[in-house]
């Protein structure tokens, strides 16, 4: 490279840091208002409750004149939050089903009297898929929590003002057709859940575009994803939601390191499928032939392009760190050393729980977003400043979408306070369990096994095995490791599952057959497709302890390590 082309290079890296300045700081002003807003709620219990009974308010007049409030006639009556045990009782998403279908099919004034302007699939990782409404109001009240979020992340970090970021768009899977009543099912990417300026704003230093989302081969749009991030010497922030997607990401660009280069010098994008040149032909493609010589000079050298040569300015990857994800964030650590991570609040499809915050060591409650309850193992409902440091308690919301006591069916453990809300780590999902022959297996339960025994390999699961020839038993899915090692691991699985005492019993009767071992090569990415192929958004799949779904024996295609010489357990 020639002493001008480097002048010029870093001439142009200064001038593009101080046009991302000015956008960071314009981004942070139009978010003002929503986190000045939230800052004051946290002072104290006064401030917390004001802000409840502010989102109350907003869920009372949303569901004035509606059939819910037909139905619910307390529903009118509400102005505390001690009003709504009276209004109406917990719902799940059984009860509430036939009303979203029928929003789905265009009927209005069911469960809002706005107008839905588009549905979100559910992210869930077992069941039927939802499609969970969206109104103006309700993407306004997550954005009551999204801005606090994000003007709090670039406060606290400077050096990310003047880089550019990428975020998760969620696009492999993530294309639907609209609902019958003619209603749009998701969004182009995850910047539309910010208000219209910040979107704007945002978009300017985003490296994904919205044409990711068009691509139907799973490798295409990742590999397309990548060709975007290899000509970015200056990403600062890498915004995920699920550790695996990141670590498949990083996998492909191990695996296509020759072929990025070579797109990258000519400013092409030769997807591996071949296909989809009228996807390709909507990216912001352009040549870097310097980039392209310095990396491959990295490559010669390394073997690898490492990630941290790369994007030498990455700084921060925000990303889900708590509840089954925490057993692959390891993985990330290890591929992008030094560089910190910040773990993501709690953000359901149906709405925004928690958000990280500046000092506090999980996210906050976002007590200016929706109404929040919630449900103890004894049955009783208690307000987010009524909870103690280490409850365990279900999530439930009311919104301005029409969820009303809606058990959200994540389970949240109370660490800590900002002032008077509550800092909050997700555990889990309330109510997956397995239970063959009497030994009731929780997730919780099985996650902490894995966490304990197995969180070396990149990719554990377990499932049980109802049909088929023999007992019932338990089958551990492994990828990372060969076979003698992945006997090893279904071994001391096996032992820290005897630790609770239905499954030793139920092993020492007989009635269970032992762990079986099956190593999986590729196994995160094929549980991707299966997750994907059902309708899910890849950047949304979090891969369970605990897979109750008898359809992944099929997904995976196993070579299960059947081992009966495991040693018994005994019934002690």
């Amino acid at each position: 490279m020639s002493a001008g082309a480097v002048v010029a290079g870093r001439l142009a890296d200064v001038v593009g840091d101080a046009a991302r300045v000015g956008v960071h700081a314009a981004l942070r002003a139009s978010m003002a208002p929503h986190t000045r807003a939230f800052a004051a709620s946290l002072t104290d219990i006064s401030t917390v409750q004001a802000a409840q009974e502010a989102a109350l308010a907003r869920v009372r007049q949303s569901l004035a004149g509606t059939l819910v409030a037909r139905r619910h006639p307390g529903v009118d009556r509400l102005h505390r939050l001690a009003d709504l045990a009276h209004a109406a009782p917990l719902s799940t998403w059984d009860d509430i089903a036939p009303d979203v279908d029928a929003m789905a099919g265009g009927a209005d004034g069911v469960r809002t009297n706005e107008r839905v302007v588009r549905f979100e699939r559910s992210g869930g990782s077992s069941g039927a898929q939802k499609l969970v409404p969206m109104t103006a109001s309700s993407l306004t009240d997550m954005q009551r929590g999204i801005a606090p979020w994000l003007s709090g992340m670039y406060g606290a970090r400077p050096a990310l003002r003047s880089t550019s970021a990428y975020w998760s768009i969620s696009p492999i899977g993530s294309k639907a057709r609209p609902t019958t009543g003619g209603i749009p099912v998701g969004a182009a990417d995850d910047s539309d859940y910010l208000p219209g300026p910040a979107r704007a704003l945002m978009r300017q230093v985003l490296v994904a575009v919205p044409a990711l989302a068009d691509f139907d081969d799973v490798e295409d749009c990742r590999y397309a994803t990548l060709r975007l991030l290899v000509a970015r010497p200056d990403l600062g922030l890498l915004s995920v939601w699920s550790p695996t997607f990141l670590s498949l990401l990083l996998d492909a660009l191990d695996v296509h390191a020759d072929r990025l280069l070579f797109d990258l010098e000519r400013g092409g994008c030769a997807v591996p499928s071949g296909r989809a040149d009228d996807v390709v032909a909507r990216l912001p493609l352009r040549a870097a032939p310097a980039r392209a010589r310095a990396l491959r000079e990295h490559l010669r050298a390394d073997g690898r392009l490492s990630p941290t040569f790369v994007w030498p300015r990455l700084s921060l990857v925000s990303l889900w760190t708590h509840g089954e994800s925490a057993r692959f964030v390891g993985d990330v650590e290890r591929r992008l050393p030094g560089i910190a991570l910040e773990p993501k609040g709690l953000l359901a499809t149906e709405g925004i729980v928690s958000v990280p915050w500046p000092g506090a060591r999980d996210p906050v409650l976002a007590v200016t977003s929706h109404v929040y309850e919630f449900l103890r193992d004894d049955g009783r409902v208690a307000p987010g400043w009524a909870l103690d440091v280490g409850e365990d308690v279900e999530v439930v919301l009311s919104t301005t979408a029409g969820l009303l006591r809606y058990r959200l069916g994540d389970r949240v453990r109370v660490t800590g306070h900002v002032g008077a809300a509550p800092t909050l780590r997700f555990l889990g999902r309330a109510g997956v369990v397995s239970d063959l022959v009497g030994e009731k297996l929780g997730g919780p339960f099985v996650a902490d096994v894995l966490a304990r025994v197995a969180s070396a390999a990149p990719f554990v699961m377990l499932a049980p095995v109802r049909a088929g020839t023999g007992r019932p038993h338990y089958r551990l899915y492994v990828d990372g490791v060969d076979d003698a090692a992945a006997r090893a691991l279904a071994y001391a699985v096996e032992r820290a599952l005897a630790e609770g005492h239905p499954y030793r019993y139920a092993r020492a009767l007989g009635q269970l057959g032992p762990v079986e071992a099956a190593p999986v090569a590729g196994a995160s990415a094929q549980y991707e497709g299966w997750r994907t192929r059902r309708g899910q958004r890849a950047g949304d799949i979090k891969v369970p302890a605990l897979c109750v779904d008898d359809d992944v024996h099929a997904a995976l295609w196993p070579r299960a390590i059947t081992d009966h010489a495991a040693q018994p357990l005994a019934a002690e």
